[in-house]
């Protein structure tokens, strides 16, 4: 059963660079997290420099878009999910896993989680892209593992099936920004996300650039921001209904 565990996919697709540093670590946390690597396709391509003078800030990246925000490396990264995905629409693939090369499992992983999820997305025919690590505003809970979201960030490790694919590749966005907030804005795609996030992302150079990252480990900031909404908007529905309660 564990052999079979990510048989669901019929692409494991990994993006990565020619001089990637962090592939051989993200093949041996696939491999702890019992992927069979002949499966998996790697995807290289020259790595793009990073613009430290853009002065990104990464705050502000899920809700303005700023194209002037989008370095070299940044719009690689969105040419390469796009090809990834049109390549495997065109081949006729039904659901393809998408890594980028600082995706990361929490190891040990829970078997029985990781099942339950993928047993919904083979009987659940409602989604089109689904997060098994994200960010993730104005959600709500399906279930006890699953949550329908409107607004995720990340694309470390997502999923996206025949017509998720197709309605990226359709998708007429004039914006070059950063590839995460271009899928999140994409209209009717239907998005849902693992709760809590089984995938964390090693720190991105927005945030390596950023003050706060000599305070904070980027998965520990991730981790909060993705209780913190979780909680939040439960939170603000009561305090909204006890307010009107008492009037």
């Amino acid at each position: 059963m564990i052999k079979n565990l990510w048989n669901f996919f019929d692409s494991i697709e990994v993006i990565t660079t020619n001089d990637s540093k962090r592939l051989p670590d993200l093949l041996d946390n696939l491999k702890k997290s019992y992927f069979d690597l002949d499966k998996v396709i790697i995807n290289k391509s020259e790595r793009k420099p990073a613009d430290p003078s853009k002065k990104c800030n990464m705050f502000n990246i899920g809700f303005v878009k700023d194209e002037s925000c989008c370095d070299e490396a940044c719009k690689s990264c969105n040419n390469n999910n796009i090809n990834i995905i049109k390549k495997c629409y065109n081949e006729g693939k039904e659901n393809v896993l998408i890594f980028e090369d600082d995706a990361r499992f929490n190891l040990p992983i829970n078997i029985d989680k990781i099942m339950n999820v993928i047993n919904w997305l083979k009987i659940n025919k409602n989604w089109e892209i689904f997060y098994f690590g994200s960010l993730s505003l104005l959600s709500y809970p399906v279930n006890t593992f699953v949550m329908r979201s409107y607004k995720p960030f990340l694309t470390h490790c997502y999923c996206v099936n025949r017509k998720g694919m197709k309605k990226i590749i359709n998708n007429k966005e004039p914006f070059n920004y950063h590839y995460d907030v271009k899928i999140s804005n994409i209209p009717h795609l239907k998005k849902y996300v693992m709760y809590p996030s089984i995938n964390h992302q090693e720190a991105p150079g927005d945030y390596k650039r950023n003050k706060i990252s000599k305070i904070i480990p980027f998965k520990v900031l991730t981790i909060f921001v993705e209780n913190l909404f979780f909680f939040l908007v439960p939170i603000i529905i009561l305090i909204f209904i006890i307010h009107n309660y008492k009037k």
